[in-house]
């Protein structure tokens, strides 16, 4: 749904022009073809008020996408700078109105906030809406910057994180379902492709992926996280490299991506933090392998990637003692 924005050519621009954003004198400004809703205007937030509610009393939705795909310009009435600010603050105010509103009225339909993308991944939705769609860039590898960084202010539970087609649409990159999956596992799991045209194998991957994160879910989603391999930094640690460590007090999950094979002699160990130094873990799996806190802390794990590019894995573990 993208309620802030109107076409010109609609019943709704015909009975309320003045219900659009302009400078008034001027000629609209147009991006893909729409005119903007003047949210600061109290009759414009009661209008979509009384059409969500439409909406939402004689349809069974339990999800809204709320999109937002143009800039909003014409801010104002073209004379001050103070007047431009006052309608954006304005506008905004009554923008978090309407989500107030609905998300109080209807505390079981989830929101997500969307705006070109991550174009509104920021603290003030994140207040009203309950996960945020963290980018349209949906390449396994891109999103590892794009995760990595959003982590730094939102908790995973907050970020839509989807495995998407290979090749990918945006960068026509071809990666594995397996580590489309594990990056995808370290947010808000979601598949976002054309599963009528996946192999049985890719299908039984997907239903194994999912039955994975449901075990882990708790974890990513509610637990705590580590970054201990950055990607966007290459001064503590070969920036060929994703590590994210997400925890509680029973369950520790380590998900590492290696981007490019490379001719190294021998791969990086990736030390733990944060456990119990005299506890066991057990790893799932292959419950005969059994680390103390201490030795997963300060001997860490040695990784050993196949060959090829685009490669990743995930270790759980459970406390046992």
């Amino acid at each position: 749904i993208e309620p802030e924005m109107i076409s010109e050519d609609s019943d709704l621009y015909r009975q309320h022009p003045d219900w659009v954003i302009q400078v008034p004198g001027r000629s609209h400004t147009y991006s893909r073809s729409q005119l903007v809703l003047n949210l600061a205007n109290p009759e414009v937030v009661s209008y979509l008020k009384a059409t969500f509610d439409e909406l939402l009393a004689n349809h069974k939705i339990d999800y809204i996408k709320w999109d937002s795909n143009r800039n909003i310009s014409d801010v104002g009435n073209g004379s001050t700078y103070l007047d431009t600010m006052k309608q954006s603050h304005q506008y905004v105010l009554g923008l978090y109105e309407l989500a107030s509103y609905l998300t109080n009225k209807y505390p079981n339909i989830l929101f997500e906030s969307c705006s070109g993308g991550g174009g509104r991944n920021d603290l003030g939705m994140m207040a009203y809406f309950d996960q945020t769609w963290t980018s349209d860039n949906t390449d396994a590898i891109e999103r590892l910057n794009i995760q990595y960084g959003s982590s730094m202010l939102f908790p995973a539970i907050h970020m839509g994180a989807h495995v998407s087609a290979a090749p990918n649409h945006q960068m026509k990159r071809m990666t594995s379902l397996n580590t489309r999956g594990h990056v995808a596992m370290m947010g808000n799991l979601g598949y976002e492709l054309d599963i009528t045209s996946m192999t049985e194998a890719q299908l039984m991957k997907v239903s194994q992926q999912v039955a994975t994160y449901k075990t882990i879910r708790p974890v990513i989603q509610l637990g705590k996280q580590v970054r201990l391999m950055n990607p966007l930094d290459s001064s503590n640690q070969p920036q060929n490299y994703t590590a994210v460590q997400h925890y509680n007090d029973e369950t520790v999950v380590l998900t590492v991506v290696k981007v490019l094979s490379t001719m190294e002699k021998m791969e990086p160990v990736v030390k733990l933090k944060h456990l119990e130094l005299n506890a066991d873990y057990q790893l799932v799996g292959k419950e005969h392998i059994i680390y103390s806190g201490a030795e997963l802390m300060y001997a860490g794990i040695s990784l050993n990637f196949p060959p090829g590019d685009f490669v990743s894995q995930q270790w759980v573990f459970k406390r046992i003692k």
